[in-house]
């Protein structure tokens, strides 16, 4: 239950404050979500893509490369797994190829779905629901907190990575780890129809199970940056020391609840 509870804080410490969306009936109450359901919000839903990017290699080629260090290589499709992808495992094809998959999570952070649903998986991994009256009041502080938490001034993505290639992922969560707003500065972007915006802050991936999490502007000179006639985002991102290219759109309309515009 301890570490559960540090996994908990850190979602609140990520980013702590008192704003919130009301979600005016576009879908039923959080705690009312099954498991299934709050993965499905995590992982493919309006505010989640995930990308996969999958290469067949020979022994032989392995010999003259060290794995995970596939630079260059772009991922151009908005290919959705349907279950999680922690535990992939490495399939063996013909002449002894092996496919490394690497599934790349981008999620709207700010949103409020994708908050709830990770105190959601929290209360369902943790037995929330059979817990002592007194034992659940204490952490419905915690649990508000996550939900409510500042994000008003800012659009928060966050990047995570599952791949079958082991050396691959220490790689990518090194670089996450050591990057900085200043490294990143050219390498991230959100993209509001043609309008680059540029990130504003960067925090590395923390004990919440996130990712990595990119902070961008609401507004730009005075403007929202996601406005009445805004069509489509865009995230866009080289991952710092492989450079896999992550582009991932999502269109406004979907983001809607009621007219309200739920980021």
């Amino acid at each position: 239950m301890q570490i559960s509870r540090i996994v908990l804080l850190s979602i609140v410490s990520a980013l702590c404050g008192s704003f919130s969306f009301a979600q005016k009936g576009c879908q039923k109450p959080f705690n009312k979500w099954d498991e299934a359901y709050a993965l499905k919000i995590l992982t493919n839903s309006a505010w989640s893509k995930q990308m996969a990017l999958g290469s067949a290699f020979s022994a032989a080629d392995r010999l003259g490369r060290v794995e995970g260090t596939d630079k260059g290589m772009e991922i151009g499709s908005n290919t959705s797994l349907s279950g999680n992808t922690r535990g992939l495992d490495r399939g063996t094809g013909v002449a002894g190829e092996k496919e490394i998959i690497h599934s790349y999570t981008v999620r709207l952070f700010s949103a409020m779905p994708i908050r709830e649903a990770f105190v959601r998986l929290f209360q369902i991994r943790n037995n929330y629901d059979q817990m002592p009256e007194s034992q659940r009041k204490q952490l419905d502080v915690e649990f508000e907190k996550a939900r409510t938490m500042d994000v008003s001034r800012n659009i928060v993505v966050t990047v995570s990575l599952e791949s079958n290639d082991r050396e691959l992922n220490m790689e990518v969560d090194r670089q996450l780890h050591q990057a900085t707003l200043g490294s990143l500065k050219q390498d991230a972007y959100l993209i509001a129809d043609k309008q680059r915006v540029a990130l504003e802050d960067y925090r590395p991936p923390s004990g919440d199970g996130a990712g990595a999490k990119l902070l961008f502007p609401r507004t730009v000179g005075g403007h929202p940056v996601v406005g009445p006639t805004t069509k489509e985002l865009a995230f866009e991102f080289f991952v710092p020391g492989v450079k896999h290219k992550i582009y991932v759109q999502w269109k406004v309309k979907d983001l809607l609840c009621q007219d309200q515009l739920i980021l």
